[in-house]
């Protein structure tokens, strides 16, 4: 279990869980565990800075300094963690305004996306119109017996 400790009272502040490394390389584990086990804690449960301790996360993984230390560089630039000179590597909470623009980008992007794709076939990476037309002419020209295997397709 990885040791998360909050900045002014050293308490645990709940913890990860992580299990040991697989023959992958040893960066891209670390990172995806250490990732896997920030997103399922409950970070905002505690109003205290969560701190990744570095000799636990070894500890824990059971590997040397150098892929955690990668693993942490992937997670800070990804916006996971955020490293604070001489004070040690936090995992980073977002606020309420931020997710609600993240919330609001996203459905923006999805509107976008289906207009898009609704309006322009020439997006599309392959010609749906044909395959939709060539499935509805086979499907037409089936016998009775044949149309219990029949997919619908619109």
């Amino acid at each position: 279990m990885i040791a998360i400790a909050t900045a002014r009272h050293g308490r645990g502040a709940g913890g990860l869980t992580l299990g040991p490394l697989n023959a992958m390389s040893l960066k891209e584990q670390a990172y995806a565990r250490i990732k896997e086990a920030i997103a399922n804690t409950d970070i905002y449960s505690d109003r205290q800075p969560l701190r990744l301790d570095e000799r636990e996360l070894m500890k824990a993984l059971g590997v040397s300094r150098t892929p955690v230390r990668e693993a942490l560089s992937i997670l800070e630039q990804e916006g996971f963690v955020r490293t604070v000179p001489r004070r040690g590597i936090f995992i980073v909470r977002k606020s309420k305004r931020e997710m609600i623009e993240m919330i609001q980008m996203w459905a923006a992007l999805e509107s976008m996306a289906a207009r898009l794709i609704t309006t322009t076939r020439s997006l599309l990476p392959f010609p749906v119109t044909r395959i939709v037309r060539s499935a509805r002419s086979t499907s037409a020209s089936r016998t009775p017996a044949s149309s219990a295997r029949r997919i619908p397709l619109a």
